[in-house]
């Protein structure tokens, strides 16, 4: 199974603290999945949702190096949640949960 996380954030970004610059962020993340019959961990002849919709949250800074160059960390966490059915008769088996931390690092340049 692959899967693809696409989240929209709203940030809050706190000014005036000088070279640092943190934010806090939350909205959604819709999640669709790829190759939904071939997921080993559950057994074979099981199959997940296409698509989920859950809730992500951020928090992380910008370091402003110079006034053009600035070092970004952040850590994400994501709920995803699918249903799991029998794909012969397409009996619910139950939930499959992917809550899961996205940490980043970025360097970027305003130019």
């Amino acid at each position: 199974m692959s899967s693809l996380p696409t989240s929209l954030l709203l940030q809050y970004h706190f000014t005036d603290l000088g070279a640092f610059i943190p934010y806090v962020g939350a909205c959604i993340n819709y999640t669709i999945f790829g190759n939904r019959q071939n997921f080993p961990a559950l057994g074979n002849g099981v199959q997940v949702d296409q698509s989920s919709v859950g809730f992500v949250a951020q928090i992380g800074g910008d370091y402003m190096l110079d006034k053009n160059w600035d070092l970004n960390i952040d850590l994400k966490y994501a709920t995803v949640s699918t249903n799991v059915t029998a794909v012969s008769g397409g009996a619910n088996l139950g939930k499959l949960t992917l809550n899961s931390f996205m940490p980043a690092v970025g360097l970027s340049n305003k130019f």
